[in-house]
């Protein structure tokens, strides 16, 4: 991708994917492999850090926040075999909060969703270039 095409990237995702990424992917990634689900992810950063902080990433949109983590390379082939699940992951955070979505589809119990864990590597250093 050249700095252009990035550049203009940029402008259609309307935030720096590379930056989000460097932000959001090493706890997404934690939170992939510990098992737990978007909605709760959620809840952490609304009672963390506030309710404005997750309207940001919530308005974002499953789309564009998953196209962010398609975009870095370093990050998405940690977990490009698990796309389902990341994207499930994705929704179930967006969707947080929303009356009667819980993250699980109708007929799903608890222990259905949830007997899936994905364990990812987590990347050596700390932030994603």
């Amino acid at each position: 991708m050249t700095q252009e095409d990035y550049h203009n990237l940029v402008r259609e995702l309307g935030f720096d994917p590379k930056a989000f990424v460097n932000q959001y992917g090493p706890i997404i990634l934690q939170w992939l492999n510990n098992g737990r689900t978007g909605d709760e992810l959620a809840e952490w950063v609304e009672n963390g850090f506030g309710t404005a902080t997750y309207l940001s990433i919530k308005n974002i949109g499953t789309e564009k926040i998953v196209k962010a983590l398609k975009i870095v390379p370093e990050f998405w082939n940690n977990v490009a075999s698990f796309e389902p699940q990341v994207v499930e992951f994705v929704q179930q955070f967006v969707a947080y909060g929303e009356s009667g979505s819980s993250g699980e589809d109708e007929g799903e119990s608890e222990s259905d969703t949830n007997s899936a864990v994905v364990t990812v590597p987590t990347p050596k250093e700390d932030k994603i270039q």
